[in-house]
């Protein structure tokens, strides 16, 4: 996917549409952490979300937005 790069003392903030026939979101992750939006539940057509992520750091910060799901995050627990 797309990476970003945020300079310290940056804020980004990161939208999607998501639809989806299980519970799935917005995460924004990086070598300082993950960030995720609210949780879209299943089968509600379109939604927007959106999160932000503030470089707290010193140093440039690479980050990844994704949409995940919740059954994606169920088997990346439970091995499926």
């Amino acid at each position: 996917g797309d990476a970003f790069t945020i300079v310290p003392g940056e804020t980004y903030t990161f939208s999607a549409y998501i639809k989806s026939d299980v519970a799935a979101y917005l995460a924004i992750g990086g070598s300082a952490g993950y960030k995720y939006s609210e949780t879209v539940a299943a089968n509600q057509g379109w939604t927007r979300v959106e999160v932000s992520y503030t470089n707290n750091t010193v140093a440039n910060q690479t980050v990844y937005p994704h949409v995940l799901s919740r059954k994606f995050e169920d088997c990346s627990t439970l091995s499926c």
